[in-house]
């Protein structure tokens, strides 16, 4: 191995780059194990085959995290509810990973619909939220277990790493991104529902914040606002959408949250470990996703306070060398978002008017007409006239037997018992005729209309809106209405009121209906968070294994590459070794007797041999002493 170098970043990057003797092909699988004890598994993406100046062959590699061979699995059709576990494990059914331990709550629902299964990782991410981490499980020989992990916040939220700014300080460089700081932000929430089902004005936060729209820090606008001409300080102001919150304080939480990050200025540090030391040695073992308290000494003297976390890890794996990145945003994943997040949050602010435009009558059954005209005036008309079959006129043309001889058509069939139509036909190539109009009246599968009623206008029925009115004549069971009207007034049933009391028993139902559904959603987010518990006691139990366990040649070993002193048990032995050799055992000697070795021990009090032992005694000296009884 000539070179070897680890990259991973918050925004996605698992790469390993490797130069060796080896020749190396791609989607070849390596397998390997940091310095923290972690198990990783690339996956060999392009390489290249060169020599050197001695002319002796080896091989420039590129590798990926191997959750890159879930592009090659299928998802059909997937419609998981609940829980980020629970879909994750839905949709990793068809490869070989499983899901671990998921941080991210939260309960969704979403279709995962003829894609690969990493496309619909990545669908799960932008549903649920969270950010994705893989963990391979491997005995020192074969990978036992690859497990996909949904977290809330990827590395060490608990972090104590502590980091000041300041311009003269060497060796680490800094960079602040092109977007502007907001000291006041405008909230807005759901559109309010309108009587037709559509969605106008959306809700604001004015009812609980003394009647102003916006959240304001006035620390962040003498920082970040621009000068007006009458010498005081406008703010710098953002706008915050939230789709489905309906509650103005809950609005109003959510927009002190927003704020409270749209005012800190997007700054990146990057610098190698070795220039962090004097900040901490802890820095030598930094994890993607780590929390960082900074204080940024450039944007004011007293500096200012911001929370980073650790976004990109590059790692020597030869030297040990190691470069980090960190800060309150990777620039490189805000960058290409920005213009795409202003234009999403232009389109959403216009979705109100556009709900409201779709309030319109869409008079639905006469653009259905019209389009039936239109296809008529475009569609020929071929006839077949025989006393068999009287006239049949069809959109496509026809055999001598009437048949139509391409598929697509329709077709009017007229003869001396009336018409019949066809939009379709049979298996044998005939025309499959389902509407009928005789002397006796009309058959149809399904007939479209708008208002049907009687020849007077007595009776009738509005398909459109669901009103009907029946003719005083008009019979209910052999009784004409008026004496069923009689029967029913006379019960003391109040035939004006019966509308709106049916109207108060449906609402009671759905209303019943709704509780139930609420008490199954409780009880489906309970069992959840006990799914969840146990995935996490389950993924932490097989951690601990995986990190501290291992065995080889007969030999079960406690501890891990960094562990000073591991305990090793055999068929014979039980020991305590180090990486300098053994310095404790007790087992069964190839003598066959069973012996006790320490190489140095240090004893408190006393140490016995049969019914005598040697006591400490307060001067510092020791007496032998007879013990026995």
């Amino acid at each position: 191995m000539r070179e070897a170098r680890h990259t991973e970043g918050l925004d996605g990057t698992d790469t390993l780059d490797i130069t060796c003797t080896e020749d190396l092909q791609k989607n070849e699988y390596i397998v390997w194990r940091d310095q923290q004890g972690l198990w990783h598994e690339h996956i060999v993406d392009s390489h290249k085959r060169t020599h050197d100046d001695a002319g002796a062959p080896f091989t420039v590699a590129s590798c990926i995290n191997s959750i890159a061979e879930t592009w090659d699995d299928y998802v059909t059709d997937k419609r998981p509810s609940g829980s980020a576990y629970m879909a994750l494990s839905s949709i990793l059914e068809t490869s070989r990973w499983t899901a671990g331990n998921c941080t991210q709550e939260g309960t969704a629902t979403h279709t995962f619909y003829h894609e690969s299964v990493r496309e619909a990782i990545g669908e799960l991410l932008e549903t649920w939220g969270g950010e994705l981490e893989t963990v391979i499980y491997c005995d020192g020989v074969t990978v036992q277990e690859r497990s996909v992990r949904v977290m809330a916040l990827r590395g060490n939220q608990s972090s104590n790493r502590r980091f000041t700014w300041t311009k003269d300080l060497k060796g680490i460089s800094r960079e602040v991104a092109n977007t502007n700081p907001k000291s006041r932000i405008y909230a807005y929430g759901k559109g309010e529902e309108t009587e037709s089902g559509g969605y106008g004005r959306r809700i604001g936060i004015e009812s609980v914040n003394d009647g102003l729209p916006y959240v304001e820090d006035a620390t962040a606008t003498a920082l970040w606002g621009h000068p007006m001409r009458d010498g005081t300080t406008a703010p710098a102001c953002g706008i915050y959408i939230s789709e489905q919150c309906e509650d103005p304080a809950q609005l109003l939480t959510e927009a002190m949250d927003y704020l409270d990050k749209a005012k800190e200025p997007v700054v990146t540090y990057t610098s190698d470990v070795i220039d962090l030391a004097s900040f901490g040695r802890d820095w030598e073992d930094v994890a993607i996703g780590d929390l960082v308290a900074i204080i940024d000494r450039e944007f004011s003297d007293e500096g200012l306070r911001l929370k980073g976390r650790v976004s990109k890890v590059e790692r020597d794996l030869l030297t040990y060398e190691t470069k980090i990145t960190f800060g309150n945003l990777y620039d490189a994943i805000a960058n290409p978002w920005h213009s795409m997040q202003s234009t999403v949050q232009s389109l959403s602010a216009r979705a109100s008017n556009w709900d409201q435009a779709s309030d319109a009558s869409t008079g639905w059954l006469e653009t259905l007409i019209a389009g039936l005209n239109a296809a008529y005036d475009r569609a020929g008309t071929y006839r077949h006239s025989s006393f068999e079959h009287g006239d049949i006129w069809s959109s496509v043309p026809l055999d001598a037997d009437g048949k139509p001889t391409q598929s697509g058509g329709w077709a009017m069939n007229a003869n001396g018992m009336g018409f019949r139509l066809a939009s379709s036909t049979l298996a044998d190539g005939s025309w499959n005729w389902r509407t009928f109009g005789t002397g006796n009246g009309f058959v149809a599968d399904e007939i479209v209309a708008g208002v049907l009623h009687s020849a007077g206008y007595e009776t009738w029925i509005n398909l459109n809106t669901g009103e009907a009115m029946l003719s005083s004549g008009s019979s209910l069971g052999g009784r004409d209405v008026s004496s069923v009207l009689s029967d029913l007034s006379a019960a003391g049933v109040d035939i004006t009121n019966l509308q709106s009391g049916l109207e108060g028993e449906t609402t009671a139902r759905e209303e019943a209906l709704a509780d139930v559904s609420d008490s199954l959603g409780n009880i489906r987010t309970d069992l959840s968070d006990a799914e969840r518990r146990l995935a996490a006691g389950i993924e932490d139990a097989k951690r601990f294994a995986t990190d501290y366990l291992s065995y080889a040649n007969g030999e079960l070993t406690l501890g891990n590459l960094l562990s000073v002193v591991k305990l090793v048990l055999t068929h014979q032995l039980l020991k305590f070794t180090t990486n300098e050799g053994d310095i404790a055992w007790f087992g069964r000697t190839p003598e066959d007797v069973w012996n006790l070795f320490i190489e140095t021990a240090t004893i408190g009090n006393m140490l016995r041999f049969g019914d005598f032992a040697w006591i400490a005694r307060s001067n510092g000296n020791m007496t032998l002493k007879w013990v026995g009884e």
